[in-house]
């Protein structure tokens, strides 16, 4: 957010997303100096203002870092994640960070974008998943 009020497009987008039975995730943009209480306090937001609307895409999912057995979570795809430093996101991914919203009413499935294509990618920042921008060099369109 940034500076700049997403409310005049998410509320209607919301609405209209509604009403054709659309469900809609958050994007979170990457900016400079993204921290993690600056992450903090978009997720804040996002709750505080979105998180009761119908429309807001919403998955059962069981993770280790959740006291509930298995959570109604908020889906957010975080773009440049890997461009954030590691610790970070363990400040506020880990169940035991320091900003740490696993368990809370902040929790999410939170996807990174990993264009180091590595695994220890996903379990050191713990994303559950990840995405790539755009496919390998050596990927094979044909496969």
């Amino acid at each position: 957010m940034q500076g700049q009020s997403p409310d005049p497009l998410i509320k209607p987008l919301l609405d209209v997303a509604e009403h054709h039975g659309i469900k809609v995730a958050f994007h979170l943009e990457p900016y400079t100096n993204r921290t993690a209480e600056t992450v903090r306090e978009e997720l804040q937001y996002i709750h505080d203002h979105y998180s009761s609307h119908p429309a807001l895409f919403r998955h059962s999912f069981s993770h280790p870092y959740s006291k509930a057995a298995e959570d109604n979570l908020p889906l957010f795809y975080v773009y440049d994640s890997y461009q954030t430093p590691n610790s970070e996101w363990q400040k506020l991914l880990q169940t035991n960070g320091e900003l740490s919203i696993r368990g809370g009413e902040l929790d999410g499935i939170f996807i990174g974008m990993n264009e180091r294509r590595s695994k220890k990618f996903v379990m050191n920042y713990l994303f559950f998943f990840f995405f790539l921008r755009r496919p390998p060099r050596d990927a094979d369109p044909h496969r």
